[in-house]
């Protein structure tokens, strides 16, 4: 990628230039409606059609850097390795909640997972609720269509692009890995692959733009004390939201018909809002996204498509480890009929062979391999001009001052706590050193 000038098409003179590169790119980034490996009739039982269309097949651009894949396969074999030990030492051994949690009290190389933390000390059963927001899947059609419509010389595919780094190469990994028949969630989770695209059509089929305000309104949880994702995710929201403002408006000059006469910014909503396809042809058939014709407009796209990569990935990602390494706490797989309240809970349980290859997935899954919220890699920083870099600076400033408050509000739970009592526990998922700025693993 080498420096490119930051201007909109309406003020470009290299008018062919810039065209010929989209052209480029429209024969690289293709959408297509992926079925996953199955069969017709399942095909139709799940309404495969509701499924967003991602990239069609990755150009060399969206690939890992070398280091990338380095660490990754690294990481993949150590956790492995140390599934296959645990599956051999403990052949044999009837597995119970009892072993799994004396595993993770012995020294061991596994972090103490939280769920079983928390069960050593309140000696109940205590399940959480997550809800996963299919990033993946949906902002993947985003960066195809940012990539069809929006020049590289242009303003906002440069504050898009961080966003969406590895993002292509991760899913078609899961695609094929996690996904496929005797894949992870067919061998490893009760659910089992067919059941889960349904469950992701079926939320697509009804999903809608859905900014958080709108989300937490729908749900009646805006003004619930204590809900620290809630509390931290409307702060990082409102920070990429002044953030994406001053940048828009900036470029824009604050004008709304320079948005309307943007023609690749037309064309970006365009496809973004066209009906999908089987082939891929159309569009990506988001729903409820505003009409792009106002920098306001603009402006609550751009926060929506880079507060879901950013903010909404990390939080229903990297809790993840915590959540499912001890089953008791929030098992993906279990045996018989645990609905069934005479059941026994140790038979219900996952065998040791199965909770480790779980464990394998869910450390892999939570690796961090690129840079935290607003700390764009050098490549993209290159490419802003002294601005846009001004902008991130500031960016970067909220960020730590959001950073502070989180940190001051954590040390106030941590010395509040009665050793004697239940724990309240740091919220530390939004931290934004932990929060990624794109969807990477």
């Amino acid at each position: 990628m080498g420096n490119t000038p930051v201007i909109l098409p309406q003020d470009d003179e290299q008018v062919d230039t810039r065209q010929r590169a989209l052209q480029e790119a429209r024969g690289k980034y293709q959408l297509k409606q992926h079925t996953f490996g199955l069969s017709a009739v399942q095909q139709r039982l799940v309404n495969i059609v509701n499924i967003p269309p991602m990239l069609s097949k990755l150009p060399k651009e969206e690939k890992q850097s070398l280091y990338y894949k380095i660490r990754f396969a690294a990481q993949y074999l150590f956790f492995a390795l140390y599934a296959l030990f645990q599956r051999l030492v403990g052949c044999g051994r009837q597995w119970t909640i009892d072993r799994m949690v004396q595993h993770f009290r012995f020294p061991c190389l596994l972090k103490e997972p939280k769920g079983c933390e928390v069960w050593r000390k309140t000696a109940i059963n205590r399940q959480e609720q997550t809800e996963v927001g299919f990033t993946h899947i949906l902002m993947d059609g985003v960066s195809v269509c940012m990539h069809r419509n929006l020049s590289n010389r242009h303003p906002i595919y440069k504050i898009l692009l961080p966003h969406f780094r590895y993002m292509h190469a991760i899913n078609i990994a899961a695609r094929d890995d996690l996904l496929p028949p005797g894949g992870f969630i067919e061998k490893d989770m009760y659910i089992k692959r067919v059941l889960m695209i349904k469950l992701i059509s079926k939320h697509n089929e009804n999903c809608v733009y859905d900014p958080i305000q709108t989300s937490l309104e729908k749900r009646g949880a805006k003004d619930i004390p204590g809900y620290f994702f809630k509390d931290d995710a409307l702060q990082l929201e409102g920070a990429i939201r002044r953030f994406v403002h001053q940048y828009v408006t900036h470029y824009y000059k604050n004008d709304d018909r320079i948005v309307k006469e943007d023609e690749e910014i037309q064309g970006f909503y365009q496809e973004l809002m066209a009906e999908r396809a089987m082939d891929g042809s159309r569009g990506c058939g988001m729903n409820g996204i505003p009409e792009i014709n106002s920098v306001k407009n603009l402006v609550d796209v751009l926060t929506y498509f880079i507060y879901t990569c950013s903010v909404e990935h990390s939080a229903t990602n990297f809790p993840q480890y915590e959540q499912y390494a001890f089953p008791p706490n929030f098992a993906a797989l279990l045996h018989g009929h645990p609905e069934d309240e005479k059941a026994d809970i140790d038979a219900i349980m996952p065998t040791r062979e199965e909770m480790f290859s779980t464990i394998k997935i869910m450390k892999v899954l939570t690796l961090v391999f690129t840079n935290s919220l607003g700390n764009y890699e050098d490549v993209y920083m290159r490419e802003m001009d002294t601005d846009g870099r001004n902008f991130v600076a500031a960016f970067q400033q909220h960020l730590t001052e959001i950073q502070n408050r989180i940190d001051n509000r954590n040390a106030d739970i941590m010395a509040g706590n009665d050793p004697n009592q239940l724990q309240e526990y740091q919220y530390e998922w939004l931290l934004p050193k932990n929060v990624l700025n794109s969807i990477s693993i």
